[in-house]
This record gives structure tokens, sequence and C-alpha cells, in this order.
């Protein structure tokens, strides 16, 4: 396996300071089970078989990487955080798969600047989850373009990532809260609220730390906004960068931690986006 060090880490990530960051994936690192489950069934349905080059733009610290690495596929792992790809090297020393999984620090929006990309292109396959923070359209379009130049001829793009449709199913009365532990003692909280004229979400989380057990003590707020698109923004994006849409498919997950804080368990729907390059 590489393990490729070729940028300057950031300091940041989604407002988060990067150690505190890779403490929120690996809180979520059980979740990739059923999720890279999910997404091998969408490569198998469209006949991306065990062996096919997959590219995973913003692998965090491997959650989904590393588990298709296990199923068979050769898997190059892409995320603008140092520690996250030397978190996710950690991982694959332990599953195992260092000799299927090529991890390498670089920026989705400089494709071509990438070492790894431009040698193993081009893929069957390219994951975008949970990962494109829209900034504006013109933006999204030429990432999407990028990442067309470097897919095989009818390769896929498997897109997960909130549109304004799920925004809108849990946001249309009230602000949505929840809390997650993301060690023993750092306790996060966080609220998002929806401008439905503006398609813009507003997060504010607030990190705690445990000083006992009757009392927690702030330690840092975060705030900050995105465009959330609409599935037809989506849709059209995609068209402008020679990609068709042939499937939106919608998973129903049912969160077994009290994540909200008033209702408990949660359920929500979580929609894929699977496009053809044209």
């Amino acid at each position: 396996m590489s393990y490729l060090w070729r940028v300057k880490s950031v300091k940041l990530i989604y407002g988060f300071p990067e150690e505190l960051w890779v403490k929120v994936l690996e809180s979520a690192w059980s979740s990739g089970e059923e999720d890279s489950a999910f997404i091998a069934s969408i490569l198998r349905k469209y006949n991306i078989t065990l062996g096919s080059k997959i590219l995973d733009l913003g692998c965090g610290i491997g959650r989904i990487a590393i588990r298709l690495a296990l199923l068979g596929y050769k898997v190059l792992g892409i995320d603008i955080s140092s520690l996250c790809i030397k978190k996710a090297y950690e991982y694959a020393m332990r599953y195992n798969v260092e000799d299927k999984v090529i991890l390498e620090v670089g920026d989705y929006k400089r494709l071509k600047e990438i070492d790894g990309v431009e040698k193993y292109k081009p893929f069957d396959a390219v994951l975008l989850i949970l990962t494109l923070a829209w900034s504006n359209t013109e933006e999204v379009i030429s990432i999407f373009k990028n990442i067309n130049d470097v897919a095989k001829d009818k390769g896929i793009l498997i897109i997960q990532e909130p549109c304004r449709e799920f925004y809108t199913s849990i946001l249309t009365y009230t602000p949505f809260n929840s809390f997650k532990w993301i060690d023993e003692k750092t306790l996060c909280m966080t609220t998002r609220r929806l401008d439905h004229l503006r398609g813009m979400v507003s997060v504010e989380t607030w990190i705690y730390k445990k000083v006992s057990n009757e009392e927690l003590k702030l330690i840092k707020s975060i705030r900050r906004k995105y465009y959330i698109p609409t599935l037809k923004e989506y849709v059209e994006a995609l068209k402008e960068a020679n990609w068709k849409v042939v499937e939106v498919m919608h998973r129903h997950i049912t969160r077994i931690e009290p994540i909200h804080l008033h209702r408990g368990a949660q359920s929500y729907i979580s929609p894929y986006v699977i496009a053809v390059k044209q």
C-alpha cells in the first residue's frame, strides 16, 4: 500500500480542528459496515466487479474505502487531511488490506495534481460520500467535469449528499437538534436551521469536555453555513459535466442511539444519485 504525503494538511475541517474532526469520524466508524455494503450493492448492480478500480474522494479515515478493499475492490482513497489519511492507514493495517488500498493526501478539487489519480486512472467507479460542500454551481460543475476526466467510459459516479428535499423533511417546522459523544469525555451538540427561501442551512456546533459526572465545560463553538441544492440542481450540474443520472436511490436508516434531543431514535431518508459517464 502506498501512503503518500504531497500537500500540507489543513488546520480546520468543516470548522473543526483537524484532531477533533478525526475523533468525530472515528465515532462513526461502525456505520461504515452498513454503508459500504449498500454501496457495494450499487456497484454490483452496475456490473462493477471485484477487482475493479474505485476512487473514493474525501475518504476521511477510510470508513468506506477500507471495507470495499476487504470485499476485493482496488481502492484509491483521497482526503485533504493528512491526519485522516494517517488514521486510515492505521485502519488499513488493522484490517490487513494494505495491498488493496492506496491512501493519499490531496484536494479532490485539483484531481490532476494528485499523483495516485494520474497513475491509476481511469476508474470504474468514483464515490462522493458526504463530502461535497456546495459553494456555487460553477465550482460543482467543474468538480464533476474533473471526475469525468478520470473515469472510464460508461464508468459510474455514486453521490450521497444532502439535497434540499432531505433537509426540508427534517427541518420543516423546528431546528434539528442532535448530540453525540465522540469519545468518553467529549460531547458534540449541533443544531441545524434551514432558510427555505435561500436554500441555506445554518449549522451551529458546541463541543463540551466532561469535567465530572455532573459538569460539562464548553471548549469550542463552530458556526457555518452551506448551500443545499435541490435534486434537480444535482441532475442539471451532472448533465452539464457530461454525466447521465440513471437512478436516485433512497435508503431508509434508523439510528439506534438517541441523537435527537426530543424524539429519541431518528429515521430519515438518505438519497444516493447514480450517474454514468457519457
